[in-house]
């Protein structure tokens, strides 16, 4: 197994692993999980826990396939999500630490086109502070010709019978009943996704793209007191939370950059569409994670 890498700084105690996706497998702050704990030494997919980021495209793109630029390109499917393109890539490569510190990791990725016909280069960065942990992201071009983008960041929280989510958005995207995850329209806010006032989240069973989200969240967890706050930059106008039925213990709440296969969906506003970048051009955004106990 490789070796992780180390944040401990500021309260925070993280564990990150470069070579399986530039995951954080660990974070816990003062002695409290903030993330879900998983297990060292799987990849991402394998683990359901940590976080980990998503680039060039976040969530799922129908069948692996769209077109763009005049040619028509086939992704391979995740395994759990056959035929469906999933994350895009940065979570099942190996990333490189360029800088290390008790409060701060740089880390890197060049993907050289193949597969997805665009090179790039990605950078990450693992920060903590007196406000809190910060994640960043950026995506630059390589290639000699446009590329549609997108990035996220794919947390896993702690989920109890009682953990509570506040958080206001304008809409979601329904999905297909035989085929979770995979937006068929979109609709204004309704009661049943309506989490603008502090609502548990036990025997909800949702896995949306809710959009127009003001870029911050409150997770409440009463039996600890325990308050963990999520704070997103401008490109992160959507967010997908993943919390399946009664029974399971996974809560995601993933802020991204656009909606769930964006590029096979025409006429998107601006804030649901993929981005495209030109050669050379770059793309960023960052969350905040802090947490405190309730007076």
């Amino acid at each position: 197994m490789a070796p992780l890498v180390e944040i401990n700084a500021h309260g925070w105690q993280i564990d990150l692993d470069p070579v399986r996706g530039g995951q954080i497998v660990r974070c816990n702050w003062n002695g409290q999980a903030i993330l879900k704990p998983g297990n060292a030494g799987y990849w991402p997919d394998n683990m359901g826990s940590g976080c980990f980021p998503l680039l060039p495209f976040s969530n799922r793109i129908r069948n692996g396939t769209f077109d763009f630029g005049g040619k028509s390109i086939r992704l391979a499917g995740a395994d759990f999500v056959t035929p469906h393109a999933l994350h895009g890539y940065g979570w099942r490569h190996t990333w490189q630490i360029t800088r290390s510190s008790a409060e701060k990791v740089n880390m890197i990725l060049e993907h050289a086109a193949g597969e997805w016909p665009w090179s790039y280069r990605a950078h990450q960065t693992i920060c903590v502070g007196p406000f809190g942990l910060t994640l960043s992201l950026c995506i630059e071009n390589l290639s000699p010709d446009a590329m549609p983008v997108g990035i996220g960041f794919h947390p896993y929280f702690p989920r109890r019978r009682n953990t509570c989510i506040k958080m206001e958005c304008d809409g979601y995207w329904m999905t297909e009943p035989t085929d979770p995850g995979l937006p068929v329209w979109w609709r204004p806010i309704s009661p049943a996704a309506d989490f603008s006032e502090a609502r548990p989240i036990s025997g909800i069973d949702l896995d949306n793209c809710f959009t127009g989200w003001k870029r911050h969240l409150q997770i409440d967890y009463p039996d600890t007191s325990l308050l963990i706050s999520l704070c997103a930059s401008e490109a992160l106008d959507n967010i997908v939370v993943y919390c399946p039925a009664m029974g399971s213990d996974i809560l995601c709440l993933e802020p991204v950059s656009h909606a769930t296969n964006a590029i096979n969906l025409p006429d998107l506003p601006a804030g649901q569409a993929m981005d495209v970048l030109a050669p050379g051009e770059r793309f960023s955004a960052e969350i905040l994670i802090s947490a405190r106990y309730a007076c």
